[in-house]
């Protein structure tokens, strides 16, 4: 194994875990205390794997694809855009080389429109409905529909989705919250949570929530990046532990 950098203490101090991999080796580091006698010991727990263990650990119960796309604002339009047919000929080849259908495929798959949120301006409130918005601080933001003058260009996810999503996050005890775009024929907006739902997919927008979105000057919150990132390994872990995803 290669030589491998390690954060500096205050990472530590702070009880931060951290985890990765290198080559063909996963590894798990963790602060922990244990005790001598009277005394509190301070150490870092560090665990490497690879072969079939590694395998074993850090693999998704289920075949799981994570696709980075460009240009949302303009449309997602262009080759790197998610408009663009190089999601479903991934798709498509990797189910014939497993000899599968692909249809049956998408129409099995649930999706995540990793697409941000607008969380609720008390500067500009009567643009947002308070009781149905997003808020910093309060979790990653689920949000069943999007769009503007009214649900236009929503994918607007299914009951069955959010159930799902929501047995998953209670169970891995991630902290999420529901929202939307602003007040309906006042605010609004769109993602890309469309454009895999046309292959059949269960799609649901679930991202950050952000403080004057589009502006010049942007603001998240720390906690709620983090539980979108284990709402995120959730997702993609099933039955296995998320830890091993984040």
């Amino acid at each position: 194994m290669s030589a491998l950098f390690i954060p500096t203490l205050s990472h530590w101090l702070l009880g931060n875990r951290w985890s990765g991999s290198l080559g063909r080796a996963s590894y798990y580091v963790t602060p922990r205390q244990r005790q001598e006698g009277e005394q509190t010991v301070d150490e870092v727990y560090a665990e490497a794997w690879t072969g079939p263990i590694c395998y074993e650990q850090c693999t998704p119960e289920r075949t799981a694809v994570c696709m980075l796309a460009d240009k949302e604002e303009i449309g997602s339009e262009g080759v790197t855009g998610l408009r663009s047919a190089a999601l479903a000929h991934f798709l498509t080849s990797l189910c014939e080389n497993r000899g599968a259908d692909y249809k049956t495929c998408f129409a099995a798959s649930d999706c995540l429109s990793a697409d941000v949120g607008g969380a609720y301006d008390p500067c500009y409130a009567e643009a947002y409905e308070a009781g149905n918005s997003a808020y910093l601080n309060h979790g990653v933001a689920v949000m069943k529909y999007t769009g503007a003058r009214g649900k236009s260009g929503s994918s607007d996810a299914s009951a069955e989705l959010l159930a799902k999503l929501a047995r998953i996050f209670r169970e891995n005890d991630v902290v999420w919250q529901t929202g939307e775009y602003g007040i309906m024929d006042l605010g609004g907006g769109g993602t890309m949570a469309p454009l895999p739902a046309q292959y059949g997919m269960e799609t649901a927008d679930c991202g950050i929530p952000l403080l004057s979105m589009h502006a010049p000057y942007e603001l998240a919150s720390k906690a709620d990046v983090y539980e979108a990132s284990r709402a995120y390994a959730a997702f993609l872990a099933s039955d296995k532990d998320i830890e091993q995803y984040q």
